[in-house]
């Protein structure tokens, strides 16, 4: 499972789509459009790009798609990963990241990261503080 973000970075670059989804996550959760990536360290960069990039590629491999296929391939949301390899195919000489991925909050209150390699499944601390004060119920 991924509970991460994958991106693709050239020369300082991040390429990564935007989808629609976004617009209601940041109306929602009362954020920014700025944009926070958080690179996870390079040891778990290459667990996640070798048990996630690399599957998915063989998977490809099995099908029978080649690089002018991929190409061609729009972008979905909630498939990090296959965009991520998409991107990379599109922008030669880029390399894949993964990571957390959000936005910074309107109230200052810092970042929210809709996609957190680390998350429990658990809202607890100021994350759980933040929504109850979203939702009136402090």
């Amino acid at each position: 499972m991924i509970k991460g973000h994958f991106w693709v970075e050239l020369d300082g670059k991040i390429i990564d789509p935007w989808f629609e989804v976004y617009d209601g996550i940041i109306k929602l959760k009362g954020l920014t459009n700025e944009k926070v990536y958080r690179p996870a360290s390079k040891t778990l960069q290459g667990r996640m790009i070798k048990t996630h990039i690399l599957a998915k590629l063989q998977t490809m491999i099995k099908l029978n798609m080649n690089k002018k296929e991929l190409a061609k391939v729009s972008p979905a949301a909630f498939c990090c990963d296959t965009n991520a390899i998409i991107n990379k195919i599109k922008h030669p000489g880029s390399r894949i990241v993964y990571g957390d991925f959000g936005w910074k909050r309107k109230d200052g209150g810092g970042v929210y990261f809709e996609f957190e390699h680390d998350w429990n499944g658990k809202l607890d601390g100021p994350e759980l503080e933040y929504v109850m004060k979203t939702l009136g119920l402090t």
